[in-house]
């Protein structure tokens, strides 16, 4: 196995929580993806544990049934469970099946179905995994051999201040140095097996996690899409080591239907919720703990175990203790700081407009004379939005707690 997959948030995962006073409040509702996981994170055993059975099945060359789709409405924590997948791949060992090093690769969902833009996406990534290995390479023949590597992915332009260049893709990313990565092509891919063919040398040695983000924006209609990109990449039969993982709003599994990929065939359907009692204690003590700070079981209380608005309260609570610049700040923090990061979170949940609990059903529309296409519309536009959830019974509630 390459990773355990019995996952018990044992209250440091990745070591994430050594997160300093000054830049936890940096991190806000959405986990800064790309560059680490949310501080804090608790809970979501289950869908991590999925997500290891999958990398478990992908390191022996299993890619049949390696994808998942995490939907949610907004705030739910759908950015920091994305975050929570590339810190577990960041990490493995080669894979059992060829050696290959694992490549997590963001992608944003309109462009899901495009081969050019997964190539350039895959390359970039790939650019930016040489840089880091070319920073944290030690000794002078392992660093040379990195710098050759990255040389001959970037072309002659970047060839006179490797390391410069290495440190302005790691800041910047590639997209922004101009930087032209991979062989030059004589026609943009049309399919994913084409794309697969043209990178062939250089993706080779790659076990490729694509990670769609707003995955409910899938298109076919974009010039570039070819609606067999993601349903090929599904079945085994893109040509290289690929498979994803779809993150999106109510509805992102009817989009991929809609994008060629069968509803049946989805292989872990992830819904999100709010987060268990016990995980939502666990990330508050554990960032109070950190800091050490007492009483907060107001925070539990009012965040009502909804990811976002937990973290507006934590923001909210660091924000006043970072503000008291005093020595003993932080040990002497009690119930007045308190009740000002109480008022900031609720200023913080406010801000998006809040949501009143709702009693409405089906039959109800049916019997006002709503036709059956504009009761599609809405309910589709109400899940999207987060505002209802429709369950069973022909029933719905809202997801979002007020």
């Amino acid at each position: 196995m390459v990773v355990d997959p019995d996952y018990v948030d044992d209250g440091a995962l990745r070591e994430q929580d050594r997160v300093s006073l000054e830049d936890f409040p940096a991190y806000q509702d959405r986990a800064k993806v790309g560059m680490g996981a949310q501080p804090f994170f608790s809970g979501r055993e289950r869908e991590i544990r999925v997500f290891r059975q999958v990398l478990n099945a992908l390191s022996k060359g299993i890619q049949a049934d390696a994808t998942i789709v995490v939907e949610g409405p907004p705030g739910v924590g759908k950015s920091a469970l994305m975050a929570q997948f590339m810190q577990e791949i960041r990490r493995l060992p080669n894979s059992e099946s060829g050696g290959r090093k694992w490549l997590r690769v963001v992608l944003d969902g309109a462009s899901a179905l495009s081969p050019e833009e997964i190539m350039r996406a895959v390359d970039n990534a790939i650019a930016q995994q040489y840089a880091e290995d070319l920073l944290t390479a030690r000794g002078p023949d392992s660093r040379k051999r990195k710098a050759q590597r990255l040389s001959t992915f970037l072309g002659r332009k970047a060839a006179d201040n490797l390391i410069s260049v290495a440190k302005d893709i790691q800041d910047r990313g590639v997209s922004a140095m101009g930087f032209s990565v991979g062989p030059k092509l004589d026609a943009s891919p049309t399919t994913i097996q084409h794309a697969c063919r043209l990178r062939s040398a250089d993706w080779s040695e790659w076990q490729i996690v694509l990670l769609v983000d707003e995955a409910q924006k899938i298109s076919k209609s974009i010039p570039t899409a070819a609606p067999s990109t993601l349903s090929s990449a599904h079945q085994d039969l893109a040509g290289a080591a690929i498979s994803f993982c779809a993150f999106g709003l109510p509805g992102t599994r009817d989009a991929l239907a809609q994008a060629g990929l069968s509803r049946t065939s989805v292989a872990y359907d992830l819904p999100l919720a709010t987060l268990e009692t016990r995980a939502c204690r666990m990330a508050v003590r554990r960032c109070f703990e950190r800091f050490d700070v007492r009483d907060a079981d107001a925070i539990i209380i009012r965040s009502r175990n909804w990811p976002q608005h937990l973290i507006a309260y934590l923001n909210g609570m660091l924000t006043a203790l970072r503000s008291q610049a005093v020595e003993d700040a932080i040990g002497s923090v009690r119930g007045a700081s308190l009740q000002g990061a109480v008022a900031f979170g609720d200023r913080g949940r406010e801000a998006g407009g809040p949501l009143k609990a709702l009693d409405i059903t089906r039959r109800l529309m049916s019997a006002h004379g709503i036709s059956a296409e504009k009761e599609t519309r809405f309910w589709r536009a109400a899940e999207h939005g987060g505002l209802l959830a429709v369950g069973r019974e022909r029933t719905c509630s809202t997801p979002h707690p007020v």
